[in-house]
């Protein structure tokens, strides 16, 4: 469960191309411009509601998630950590190092 977390967020935002902020660095886990951050990407539309900004993934995932707290909290500070000049190469070197310290592995399709 916890590569199928990480491929599907590391994927998705390679994919998107740029983080889910605001000008002022504030992140979303929906941007109203449509994009999305690391564990926005793991919220499906059913179980999001905008009542869930401005809270860590701690306060979002207690339904069977528990057991990857740690990584989700580690997905959520590569994105909001990464430089929004230098965005997609520091997301991937963030993700780099959390792939190592939960022994993941990086989908190929990302490198």
């Amino acid at each position: 469960m916890s590569q199928e977390l990480f491929n599907r967020a590391y994927l998705a935002i390679i994919k998107q191309g740029r983080p889910a902020r605001t000008e002022s660095r504030m992140c979303f886990y929906r941007h109203r411009d449509g994009t999305k951050c690391a564990i926005g990407h793991l919220i499906t539309d059913e179980e999001y509601l905008p009542e869930m900004e401005g809270y860590g993934v701690q306060k979002l995932y207690d339904r069977g998630l528990r057991p990857h707290l740690d990584l989700l909290h580690d997905l959520q500070q590569a994105h909001d950590q990464s430089s929004p000049d230098n965005f997609i190469p520091e997301f991937k070197q963030r993700m780099a190092s959390i792939a190592r310290r939960h022994n993941l592995d990086v989908p190929a399709t990302a490198l």
